[in-house]
């Protein structure tokens, strides 16, 4: 949780890479804070974090202590900026849950697992997809459509009700909770037809061999069938994927209960950045930061000057990175229209 960051010696590598990346929306997931907690981590945050971090906004979970809760923080301009990015952060709108169609869901409504910030050009959404459990209780809950309450449709559901009620496109990022691809799971590594032939095949036959998997939160065939499914129904695109198709050994998770998953880059990618299409029709795959893959990314950019804007200028994961906790970094770069001349 965030209070064993802010009271530890990871403090000091949350600090380099927001001075590093100075992100303009900074989104925390599982804080695990209560609401009586708040102020107390704001001060320390304050303390540590640059100054242009002084707009917080927090979902904290009243179900249970010590559990979940996702933080926004806005970065205010240096003084003197030209051209912020954002309008002033303390006017602007931050709201929790998935708005009245949903209330009823008490996941959505009282473990403080969303937050959406209005902003006038888009949406950012920061969300974290509740775990299905290591015993699958929330399985159900997560994928089946047919059930009172799931979290896969309502969270598609909220996304279009949000594009349509404001017309902006919707950014949403944070801890999904789902390995979607083969490349995603480092256990699919060691199959013998990886990625090509693997990922060809039905997910349910991709566990030949892997079978303990398909018992494993976020990396069941139910929720990696839902994924995709959801992503159409929200008409969302997995940014990172979109740009680097085909990368290997990109992974935003390593559990902790083994020390050498780190070292041995033995992870998961459960982390997205997930754009709106109209945000994202422009992006050409990227082979890499050198020669192909420099001149592909050259060939993007000039494709991108002719599309609208907002839009997706980059996708990435902070996979090399001190970890602050056992999560990686993810990010994009999003270019917004230029701001009218003020009069």
């Amino acid at each position: 949780g965030l209070r064993a960051v802010l009271n530890g010696d990871r403090a000091s590598a949350l600090r380099a890479v927001v001075e590093r990346e100075a992100p303009d929306v900074l989104c925390l997931n599982e804080h695990k804070l209560k609401e009586s907690d708040v102020e107390e981590a704001e001060g320390k945050l304050k303390e540590i974090l640059p100054k242009e971090y002084a707009t917080m906004h927090w979902a904290c979970s009243t179900a249970k202590k010590g559990y979940a809760g996702v933080a926004m923080l806005l970065r205010h301009p240096p003084e003197g900026a030209a051209s912020p990015a954002l309008p002033p952060p303390a006017s602007l709108k931050v709201t929790k849950g998935m708005g009245a169609a949903h209330e009823k869901d008490p996941v959505i409504e009282a473990e403080g697992r969303i937050l959406t910030l209005d902003l006038p050009e888009l949406s950012v959404v920061a969300t974290y997809v509740p775990n299905s459990g290591l015993d699958l209780k929330r399985l159900d809950y997560r994928v089946n459509r047919e059930a009172e309450q799931c979290w896969d449709r309502s969270l598609s559901a909220y996304v279009r009700e949000l594009r349509q009620s404001t017309g902006k496109p919707v950014v949403v990022l944070g801890d999904m909770n789902c390995g979607h691809r083969v490349q995603d799971i480092w256990n699919m590594y060691e199959r013998p037809d990886f990625p090509q032939g693997l990922s060809e095949k039905p997910v349910a036959d991709q566990y030949v061999g892997l079978s303990t998997l398909k018992k494993f939160a976020g990396l069941t065939p139910q929720e990696r069938e839902s994924f995709p499914r959801m992503l159409q129904e929200a008409d969302l695109v997995d940014t990172f994927r979109a740009i680097y198709p085909e990368a290997s050994g990109v992974f935003s998770y390593f559990s902790m209960k083994v020390a050498q998953n780190r070292p041995m880059n033995r992870g998961l990618r459960l982390d997205y950045v997930l754009a709106s299409s109209s945000m994202c029709a422009h992006l050409k795959p990227r082979a890499s930061a050198e020669g192909a893959g420099a001149m592909a990314a050259k060939a993007a950019d000039e494709v991108a000057g002719l599309a609208p804007m907002p839009r997706i200028h980059d996708s990435f994961i902070l996979d090399e990175d001190d970890l602050v906790a056992d999560h990686a970094a993810v990010g994009c770069h999003v270019l917004l229209p230029p701001s009218p001349p003020s009069t």
